[in-house]
């Protein structure tokens, strides 16, 4: 495994925890890091199309003798007005397990408690055509348990994620999002808002909330440009994400600092060959 943002390799029980760990059930500092006993992470994907417009996936992914995730999403879209815009309708459910005693015997060194479970469904709808595309989102973790990936293998798959935002290691979650984006200069130019409600468990509640993250609300302005004739496979993108406190509860500074309340500037050069 090859961690996002590094470039170096390691085996898949070492590649969880390089980035923070936060903290176990119980409150106490998490420390699964290079405790993790594991043979491997093995993915399934099975891909049908009933009719022309519906689809149909099925994910697993079995992270040996920690933890299996399953993955079920349906998409479905058609045309309406006048063949002029598509409705699209997405729905997935996440159903997730400990496996084993999920990655040590020792349940202050495990990343997932053994018995462990979580249970995610999120949603989607939205319209588009060539120039636009604009959805509404939604995503519920229940209380069953706290969502769990590790973060240095990817993002969220939740309809409601957008750029810097996690709901990892989450339980007892309402999401809202919704984004706009618009294709200009024959598709070259794309601009493009996203907006994110983000409720979560309080901070205290260890069990559903493993990063000590308030509830918050985040913004997020975007922009990307794709390079044609000498330059193509050049794309430069600049993005703007904001994260605005939505808990009034949230006092002590680790709670907020580097967390809410901030604003994060990116500018990106993509070179695809």
């Amino acid at each position: 495994m090859s961690p996002r943002s590094t470039i170096e390799w390691f085996k898949i029980s070492e590649s969880v925890g390089i980035y923070g760990q936060g903290v176990n059930t119980d409150g106490t500092k998490s420390n699964h890091k290079n405790n993790i006993e594991s043979k491997g992470f093995a993915m399934l994907n099975l891909s049908v199309k009933p009719t022309k417009n519906l689809e149909i996936n099925i994910w697993d992914g079995y992270f040996d003798n920690v933890m299996n995730t399953a993955l079920i999403e349906i998409k479905n879209e058609h045309v309406i007005f006048k063949n002029q815009l598509k409705l699209y309708e997405h729905i997935m459910y996440i159903h997730q397990n400990a496996v084993g005693n999920g990655g040590n015997g020792n349940q202050s060194k495990t990343y997932i408690n053994k018995g462990a479970q979580a249970n995610v469904i999120s949603g989607r709808i939205g319209i588009k055509n060539k120039k636009l595309d604009w959805n509404v989102n939604f995503t519920h973790i229940t209380k069953d348990g706290r969502y769990l990936m590790p973060r240095e293998w990817g993002r969220d798959p939740f309809y409601t994620f957008i750029a810097r935002e996690r709901n990892e290691g989450m339980g007892n979650v309402n999401a809202f999002s919704t984004n706009f984006a618009i294709n200009l200069m024959k598709q070259k130019l794309k601009p493009s808002v996203g907006y994110g409600y983000y409720k979560l468990a309080d901070v205290t509640d260890y069990k559903m909330n493993k990063y000590g993250m308030p509830s918050y609300h985040q913004l997020n302005i975007s922009a990307s440009y794709n390079f044609v004739n000498f330059w193509k496979g050049l794309e430069i993108r600049v993005l703007c994400a904001g994260k605005l406190n939505a808990d009034n509860n949230v006092i002590a500074p680790k709670y907020y600092y580097n967390k809410v309340n901030m604003i994060n500037f990116n500018f990106i050069i993509d070179i695809k060959i």
